[in-house]
């Protein structure tokens, strides 16, 4: 028999860019950004005023259980959801659309 190692892993996520977001409130610029999360860990791209072709570039790290490799939790997903900044701060931000990626269709980097 063999023995199943847990081990702690990193996963990285590149938020790159948006393309021809669609404006929520006819008439006004749209300042998009991206809440990014895995299980209770969130994380949030800067904001990028007055444009539906926005570009982040942004990289964001988090802590995932690995056994032999693999995730320990295949079920759980990285979740994206690209949002419209309120202009006034007075109402809920605007969702433009959202994603999840399974962490099981992930592939390991090979060292």
């Amino acid at each position: 028999t063999s023995m199943q190692r847990e081990t702690k892993g990193a996963l990285r996520v590149k938020v790159l860019n948006a393309e021809r977001l669609r404006d929520p409130e006819p008439g006004r610029k749209t300042d998009p950004f991206v809440e990014v999360s895995l299980g209770d860990v969130y994380h949030r791209t800067a904001i990028r005023t007055g444009t539906v072709h926005p570009v982040w570039n942004q990289d964001f790290d988090f802590d995932v259980g690995l056994l032999d490799g693999a995730p320990t939790d295949p079920c759980k997903a990285v979740h994206f959801v690209i949002k419209d900044k309120d202009a006034l701060g007075q109402s809920i931000d605007d969702t433009l659309g959202e994603c999840k990626v399974m962490l099981d269709d992930l592939k390991r980097a090979q060292p």
